[in-house]
């Protein structure tokens, strides 16, 4: 009897080939914003983004036209972990808007700039805005004063969360204190500074960034409350 002499044949190893994420504008915002928490917005470029998705820096263009576009994306992508106020309150609506703004800012300062400076263009980001807008033209206040408390509260939030977070270099990512040591000036200079600061220091209150932020906020919502009552008693 003749042996065979073929050798057994086997199967082929399933080599799993690894699935890459296609590039899309929302990926590569989303990297944007992820590199300017590491590094800062400086070192947001097409070329650093090409390197951080394993692309070449040209295909991005093909999803994101320039570097506003870039910028804008960012900011649709922060404004996203910002929830509706389901509630019908005005005051209550903004109260909730204003602290979930914070809360985004300060789990992205080094886009704190962006948020700060640049228009809402995109579609969530006017979306947003028309939100607040209706909730202000729903209080009875007229156009302007609906355009200057929007710019209040936006200025409030991003610039007590500055504050708080401090003077973020973007060189090394310190924090710097807020406030030098004014208990030592000199009293016959600085009289008031130099009694309000012994003072807290003697009997220090319960301070901190939230119980301020709430302090701040709650100032500028009992001023918006006022103005529209007198609206409202001027309707009569």
């Amino acid at each position: 009897m003749k042996r065979d002499s073929r050798r057994p044949q086997t199967k082929a190893a399933n080599v799993a080939t690894p699935v890459r994420e296609p590039l899309t504008a929302e990926r590569i915002y989303r990297t944007a914003l992820t590199l300017c928490d590491r590094e800062g917005l400086e070192a947001v470029s097409m070329r650093r983004l090409g390197q951080e998705l394993g692309v070449e820096a040209m295909s991005l263009y093909n999803h994101v036209p320039n570097k506003a576009a870039l910028l804008d994306g960012i900011y649709e992508v922060i404004l996203a972990e910002i929830p509706p106020s389901r509630s019908q309150d005005c005051l209550r609506a903004l109260a909730e808007l204003a602290r979930a703004l914070r809360a985004a800012l300060v789990a992205h300062p080094r886009a704190i700039r962006i948020i700060a400076t640049r228009p809402a263009v995109t579609p969530a980001a006017l979306q947003h805005l028309d939100g607040v807008l209706g909730l202000l033209r729903e209080a009875g206040l007229p156009p302007p004063q609906c355009l200057y408390t929007l710019h209040s509260l936006l200025a409030f939030v991003t610039g007590h969360t500055l504050w708080q977070l401090g003077s973020l270099d973007s060189n090394d990512g310190e924090s710097r204190p807020n406030y030098p040591e004014y208990h030592k000036l000199a009293a016959t200079d600085f009289p008031h500074i130099v009694a309000i600061t012994t003072a807290l220091r003697a009997r220090p209150p319960k301070l901190g960034p939230d119980t301020e932020f709430e302090f701040g906020l709650d100032l500028l919502l009992r001023g918006l409350a006022e103005k529209v009552a007198e609206r409202g008693a001027s309707r009569r």
